[in-house]
């Protein structure tokens, strides 16, 4: 893994967004909440192996604009897959109902015997395009397994209540495989 790239990814995560806090442009216009929790099904197909499972994440806003979060997964099926992940992100307010932000990651991962760790990137968009319907998407990198991955997710959600949201996502990549996952988010 060259730890000097993610590092560099890092520092080009969250120098323009200290930027932009220190600066007071966007941070008041964030208005989607990064303090949560969230439960989930997954099932997923890997060009012709399938497992299914669950996921289970939180997320934590430690200021206006950086949060912390975790999550687990843990998939079975025609093998068995888990992952620990946890970090801190950056959101911004693009828009009065758009929000970009950007998530930096450590992964514990185990697929089958094999097990690893590595580090990941996330930099995604969430938009609320009505008053209870929220779009989202986001490009993740994985460098684990000694091999990098790069994943898409694309979703809606839609808020039943003020903190209640019920989300269907489908998700492409090596590592993750292909398939949708369904949630329930609970907001803090």
């Amino acid at each position: 893994m060259n730890k000097n790239v993610i590092a560099a990814a890092a520092a080009a995560l969250f120098l323009p967004a200290g930027a932009i806090a220190a600066d007071g442009a966007f941070a008041a216009d964030k208005n989607l909440s990064y303090t949560y929790g969230q439960f989930g099904y997954s099932d997923r197909d890997f060009d012709g192996p399938s497992a299914d499972g669950f996921d289970i994440e939180g997320s934590y806003e430690v200021t206006d604009m950086v949060f912390v979060f975790g999550s687990y997964s843990d998939l079975s099926g025609d093998f068995d897959s888990s992952a620990l992940t946890f970090g801190a992100g950056a959101a911004i307010g693009l828009t009065d109902t758009v929000d970009g932000y950007g998530k930096v990651a450590f992964i514990d991962s185990e697929i089958g015997p094999v097990d690893d760790s590595g580090l990941g990137l996330e930099f995604g968009v969430r938009s609320m395009i009505a008053d209870k319907i929220e779009l989202f998407g986001d490009l993740q990198y994985v460098d684990i397994y000694d091999d990098t991955d790069t994943i898409l997710e694309l979703g809606g959600r839609y808020w039943m209540q003020d903190n209640l949201g019920f989300s269907v996502s489908y998700q492409d990549g090596d590592f993750t495989g292909s398939g949708i996952t369904l949630a329930a988010r609970y907001g803090f």
